[in-house]
């Protein structure tokens, strides 16, 4: 009974760790090295095409994180499969916020997204509130981590006239 004591409380995770934010080693994930694979010029929305199709893998181990324009003021996040070339949305907030900031890695399944609240009538305008979330890449999709939560805007973005 005495060796199973030790084994029992190494199992616990330290309690510093069981309110922690997640981390992008938290949920690792092996980079793919084989040929890039990337949608036809012909099918693809933006102008920057040969510029989109250069950049490297930058999430969950196969994808490439992209930010293409959609007009004035608009953006759309996509992530796109580079050994497939499959494109999939990243996750979208509710009707109110947009995202301001996605951070990914390339041997990470970890998206952190920060959103910021939006007029949504296509003047750009961003305001406070801002919020941050998480979601897992789960192989078919995406996983909230955790509802998203208010944090402190950064500076750069406009006070509501």
């Amino acid at each position: 009974m005495l060796t199973l004591v030790p084994l029992m409380l190494a199992s616990v995770p330290p309690i510093a760790t069981v309110n922690r934010l997640p981390d992008f080693g938290d949920y690792p994930t092996a980079v793919y090295k084989g040929p890039l694979r990337f949608p036809n010029e012909r099918d693809w929305p933006d102008a920057h095409w040969a510029e989109n199709a250069a950049l490297k893998v930058n999430f969950a181990g196969h994808f490439t994180h992209i930010i293409i324009s959609c007009g004035i003021a608009c953006t759309s996040d996509w992530i796109i499969d580079r050994r497939n070339a499959r494109m999939f949305r990243t996750p979208t907030g509710a009707g109110d916020v947009e995202p301001l900031k996605i951070e990914t890695r390339a041997d990470s399944n970890l998206m952190k997204i920060v959103w910021v609240g939006s007029r949504n009538d296509g003047s750009g305008d961003t305001f406070p509130p801002c919020f941050r979330q998480f979601f897992i890449w789960t192989g078919s999709g995406f996983r909230a981590y955790a509802k998203r939560t208010e944090i402190q805007c950064p500076p750069d973005v406009a006070r509501p006239q």
